[in-house]
């Protein structure tokens, strides 16, 4: 089963970075989604992903790429995640203890992309915003996660748009 070895290789680089697996708040454990709202967003000049996920598994995702005139071309994809998907999201914020990180702020080289992670639980709102220089090992490593995640979410789905990237474009809520 592929979600063992991800389990054990989540938890491993929980341990080395420092985050405990346990760390969840208490009054999240044993719920079915330990958040209201999440959000991704990592998009540079060449590139990148986007996730909006409710706590039900309605949501959007979105894949930016260049194209051969170097334009960065988005395929959209509307969601309703199945349990495995919502449980793995909800693992990887647990793992990473999303709902209590704090992150440095070291300013960004120039052209770096910064990278938005925004969570909402019944107890607050946490907004997270580094680049690809942020020390913090969690966030690193939650940004990497969070990327395979969205393209093998994606992979699975037909894109509902694919054009031009628009900059702008959030879902409602969001």
């Amino acid at each position: 089963m592929k979600s063992l070895p991800i389990a054990a290789a989540l938890l491993a680089a929980a341990c080395l970075t420092g985050c405990a697996a346990n760390s969840i708040a208490p009054e999240a454990r044993g719920q079915s989604s330990a958040f209201e709202s999440f959000s991704f967003r990592r998009i540079g000049t060449e590139g990148g992903d986007c996730l909006y996920v409710r706590g039900d598994g309605r949501g959007f995702c979105q894949t930016v790429r260049l194209d051969e005139r170097d334009n960065r071309i988005e395929q959209r994809y509307s969601l309703n995640l199945n349990q495995w998907e919502m449980d793995r999201l909800t693992e990887l914020l647990t793992i990473y203890d999303v709902f209590r990180m704090r992150l440095a702020g070291e300013p960004a080289p120039r052209r770096s992309a910064v990278t938005t992670i925004a969570v909402t639980s019944p107890l607050g709102r946490n907004e997270l915003e580094g680049n690809d220089y942020e020390p913090h090992g969690g966030f690193q490593a939650l940004r990497i996660q969070l990327r395979e995640y969205i393209h093998e979410v994606a992979e699975r789905r037909t894109p509902i748009r694919t054009g031009r990237f628009e900059e702008d474009w959030r879902p409602a809520d969001f």
